[in-house]
């Protein structure tokens, strides 16, 4: 057989026809626009997602700060509050007028006070051996007559007083059927 030389525009012909055959192939299996794409976004979000996390903590130390802040001012005014009432409980006009308010509310519940007097001396000593009070406390002993229903009652209302108010000891006892219930109080103020 006869060669035959190619002519020019069957030379271009063919090189474009494999040049278009190769970019047929490489799209069809390398280049993927979707998964590029799937690609960018991935890095994007990467990015985004670092970015939120120093946000968030910068923000979070911001927040830990604050908070820190105002836990410092709210204790400074609860030790301000603290040495007021401190200054307040060591005037006696104070404590006496705590005291007259036992006396009334176990009045209003129907209870006798039979005896109620300030503790001193020994036994004073004796009750606030090994304890220290961040002021100068009072012990009372107060003798009650009445029912034991006016009795609760009345230890529900001391509760309504300042806690500062302290039933330290409760000693209760009936000597006979027909006498009231006797209950002797320790309290402090």
């Amino acid at each position: 057989m006869a060669e035959r030389k190619l002519t020019t525009l069957e030379l271009v012909g063919s090189t474009i026809a494999i040049i278009a055959i190769a970019m047929f192939f490489y799209l069809k299996t390398f280049y993927d626009p979707a998964s590029r794409r799937y690609d960018r976004i991935q890095g994007d979000w990467a990015k985004v997602f670092a970015e939120v996390k120093d946000l968030q903590e910068i923000s979070r130390g911001g927040r830990i700060k604050r908070d820190l802040r105002r836990i410092k001012s709210r204790l400074e005014k609860k030790k301000e509050d603290l040495g007021k009432a401190e200054s307040i409980l060591a005037k006696d006009a104070e404590a006496d007028r705590l005291s007259m308010d036992i006396i009334r509310k176990a009045s209003e519940c129907g209870l006798g006070v039979k005896d109620y007097k300030p503790i001193t001396g020994v036994r004073l000593k004796e009750i606030v051996k090994n304890k220290k009070f961040p002021y100068e406390r009072r012990f009372y002993n107060l003798v009650l007559h009445g029912k034991f229903t006016s009795l609760v009652i009345f230890l529900e209302r001391l509760d309504s007083l300042p806690k500062l108010v302290t039933v330290e000891k409760i000693d209760m006892g009936k000597t006979d059927e027909k006498e009231p219930l006797k209950t002797t109080l320790l309290l402090s103020i």
